[in-house]
């Protein structure tokens, strides 16, 4: 078997898993329908792909769904957000309209990754490299969504004294509503909340003794973008190893 005959059986074979991968959905939701290009942050958290229908329309669609239930659920979580033209739409009655076939939407690209809490160092409320990245972040997502809002809730770890924890975890809270402001975000845009050492996401101590791997990650803001009262997935969760999971 020559190095040709291997590069055209893979070649074939590649084309075929495309095209397999392609039509194993039976539905997708067409999401909306506009005469400009939209960027993925319009979406609110929702992953769509994008088709150029006609040399004029870009409409948006959820896709990958097997069965009509699936696809129902994708829609009204779609409308829920606030994209009412939500509706399902049958491949197979797609492909029977297109005289070509149905060719699927294109993924579109995360433009905008998912935000990050933010997380201090020991005793400090100053922002890290980090933490100005995420917030950064944030920031250009608010400035291109006006009825965006956010929420911001800091805490701290247990060492140390509760009252001076809850203090600790208000001046946390302040650099980084201080931060988006100082971006141009207005401050009735951001709301935030101080609860010192009263509710860590992992465990302070392990087996009696001090677990600063622990620790760490309950000295934190955690960031919940809002467009009115629907929290928006557009923040990454918090990974806590389960071994030290409170």
């Amino acid at each position: 078997m020559n190095n040709r005959f291997l590069l055209s059986l893979v070649v074939g074979l590649t084309s075929l898993l495309l095209h397999v991968s392609a039509f194993s959905q039976n539905y997708v939701v067409m999401v909306a329908a506009y005469n400009q290009r939209m960027p993925l942050s319009h979406f609110k958290g929702l992953k769509v792909a994008e088709d150029f229908a006609y040399g004029q329309i870009y409409k948006y669609y959820l896709t990958g769904y097997a069965d009509k239930a699936s696809a129902d659920k994708a829609a009204q979580e779609a409308i829920a957000l606030g994209f009412k033209d939500s509706r399902v739409e049958n491949i197979a009655e797609k492909n029977a309209q297109c005289c070509h076939g149905y060719t699927p939407p294109a993924p579109m690209v995360d433009e905008l990754r998912k935000i990050r809490h933010i997380f201090f160092d020991f005793d400090k409320s100053n922002l890290t490299s980090a933490s100005v990245a995420q917030l950064n972040l944030l920031a250009k997502i608010l400035r291109q969504n006006p009825t965006y809002n956010v929420d911001l809730r800091a805490y701290t770890d247990a060492k140390g004294d509760e009252n001076y924890n809850i203090a600790l975890a208000k001046r946390r809270r302040d650099a980084a509503i201080n931060y988006l402001v100082k971006k141009g975000i207005s401050k009735s845009r951001v709301d935030g909340e101080f609860y010192g050492e009263s509710q860590p996401i992992a465990k302070n101590e392990v087996n009696g003794k001090d677990s600063p791997e622990g620790r760490k990650f309950n000295r934190r803001v955690e960031i919940f973008v809002k467009d009115g009262s629907n929290i928006l997935n557009l923040v990454e969760d918090i990974n806590v190893p389960t071994t030290l999971k409170e």
